[in-house]
């Protein structure tokens, strides 16, 4: 893993994956709660905020071709993209 890891009050941690997943994961069992394939490797951090009284996650996916994709073959590579999602309330 090369990308930021959130915990967030809810007891949710969110990371993930130059494979390209995004995770969200019960802090307290492990257990996987969510997996998003995002389609290129993320790599940048993880930023949680509220906006209407609804959690939302924001990922960053892609490197731009910076990265060395001979030492960590994962990474498929790609433009920077910003992906948000919402929790449901509950």
């Amino acid at each position: 893993m090369v990308a930021g890891v959130a915990l967030t009050a809810s007891n949710l941690i969110f990371t993930g994956e130059v494979g390209g997943y995004f995770d969200a994961f019960d802090a307290s069992s492990g257990k996987v709660l969510f997996r998003y394939n995002l389609a290129d490797s993320m790599q940048g951090g993880v930023i949680t905020y509220s906006a209407r009284s609804v959690q939302h996650v924001a990922v960053i996916s892609g490197d731009g071709g910076v990265m060395n994709k001979k030492a960590i073959p994962e990474i498929s590579g790609g433009n920077p993209t910003i992906t948000v999602f919402a929790l449901a309330p509950k």
